[in-house]
């Protein structure tokens, strides 16, 4: 009788550990359910963040909810810098503007083995919604400017496309660009006023633009962890009639650089393409940067167009120093309509262990008119606790282009001062906020607020 109590009190010690090894091994018997292996199947296939899965997929979701507020005089503009997309300065001319945008997205992304590697399928869809006022144009008729518009809020696919392969990937659907661009930004604090123009602040081309993805079929490939190569066919069925694409990147030890083609309008017997090049090379206590965009027939007007940006960086002890330079030639290869330059310089140095300060100046010289856009201004960062970060930065914009614009009416000053503050909290669990203020001399100014947060 005791060895038989013996027994079923060891039997009744023992009972759990196969609970607990599951546990730890990330299998758990449900009852009537079977075995679930989501940790197994997932990080097996290498898929970090929030995820569900079944023997042979996983599934990750990602997401978001962010909304803005933008408040103030800001929508009538008048152009300081006749750059590749116009520079601007917002006036206060009339009433007040605003725009209020609220946006959703969620990503599921589908991974599971295959006999050619890993597969893909990834949908991200979202919402936008927006509202905006015109403080210009209240008292108008019919006929004048609107003075609200409200955007759509239907839901829409961003992304939906199949992708296969490890090293070698092949994608097909709706997705981003493969061609590689980067190494063209300019080391100074206040960038340069061509290459800020840009969306994504480089040279040449914008990250959105509609010419490049969209629609596509097309390939990468990494070889040897150094070199990269892709290309195919993107924007297929839009206005721009295709885009070919072919990239080739380099990054190993303190040296990146990529040269990249584009063919634009594939249906179109009036094409036009494009090569960009950049390199970066960091060493220890200084790095060089340089970039430039050939555009052949730019403009389907049989001219060129070269954008070329050059930046050096330079740490000498507590100080970082920057000086960057621009070129953008208008023209044939070999006949020149005429030559934009740009010019920035910028000091970095520290004011505590948690407060930075930047002072720097660019300038603009339009190759058509002469006329010159400078900038001079300075900026504190400081951060607050691990939640809150503060900034501010003053400046002046001057020059033979502001002049001309006092004289023609649209500034009362020959130079506009500005002054701005920012503040960011980052309290953690993906959530985000910003608030930001803007005013300059010739009555411009703005009042942000952003939050958001995202789960992954």
């Amino acid at each position: 009788m005791i060895n038989q109590r013996l027994f079923l009190l060891a039997c009744a010690l023992v009972a759990p550990a196969p609970f607990v090894a599951a546990q730890e091994f990330g299998v758990v018997q449900a009852q009537g359910l079977g075995v679930l292996q989501e940790l197994n199947t997932c990080d097996y296939l290498g898929v970090p963040g929030m995820t569900l899965a079944s023997d042979t997929h996983c599934l990750q979701l990602r997401g978001g909810v962010s909304y803005e507020l933008e408040l103030g005089q800001f929508r009538d503009e008048v152009v300081i810098a006749r750059t590749s997309h116009d520079t601007k300065l917002p006036v206060g001319l009339y009433g007040v503007d605003w725009n209020t945008k609220v946006k959703t997205w969620l990503k599921l992304v589908d991974v599971s083995e295959t006999d050619f590697g890993p597969s893909r399928a990834v949908i991200q869809i979202g919402t936008e919604e927006e509202q905006k006022f015109w403080g210009s144009a209240v008292g108008y008729t019919t006929d004048g400017p609107m003075a609200s518009s409200r955007g759509s809020n239907e839901l829409k696919i961003d992304e939906a496309f199949v992708e296969i392969g490890d090293a070698t990937k092949l994608m097909i659907g709706k997705k981003g660009s493969v061609a590689i661009f980067g190494n063209d930004r300019p080391f100074n604090y206040l960038g340069l006023f061509n290459t800020s123009s840009y969306e994504g602040g480089g040279v040449g081309i914008d990250n959105d633009s509609e010419k490049i993805g969209g629609h596509v079929v097309h390939a990468t490939s990494r070889l040897n962890n150094q070199w990269t190569i892709s290309g195919g066919i993107e924007a297929i069925g839009s206005d721009t009639g295709g885009t070919g694409v072919a990239s080739i990147a380099y990054n190993r030890d303190g040296l990146s650089g990529h040269l990249t083609g584009l063919l634009f309008d594939l249906s179109s017997a009036d094409r036009s393409w494009m090569l960009h090049s950049g390199a970066s090379a960091y060493f220890d206590g200084f790095s060089l940067r340089s970039a430039v965009a050939y555009h052949a027939n730019a403009k389907h007007d049989g001219i060129d167009r070269i954008d070329a940006m050059a930046s050096a960086e330079g740490r000498f002890r507590s100080l970082t120093f920057a000086v960057s330079s621009e070129l953008i030639h208008d023209g044939t290869l070999f006949a020149t309509n005429f030559i934009d330059y740009g010019f920035g310089a910028s000091v970095g140095f520290p004011l505590h262990r948690y407060v930075s300060g930047n002072v720097g100046t660019r300038a603009f010289i339009d190759g058509r008119t002469g006329l010159v856009t400078g900038q001079v201004a300075g900026q504190v960062n400081a951060v607050m606790t691990e939640v809150f970060a503060v900034g501010a930065e003053a400046g002046v914009y001057f020059g033979s282009k502001i002049a001309e614009q006092k004289v023609a009416g649209a500034f009362h000053n020959d130079v506009v001062g500005y002054v701005g503050a920012h503040v960011n909290v980052t309290p953690g669990g993906g959530v985000t906020g910003h608030l930001k203020g803007e005013f300059n001399t010739e009555g411009g100014y703005k009042l942000t607020v952003r939050a958001g947060k995202e789960f992954k």
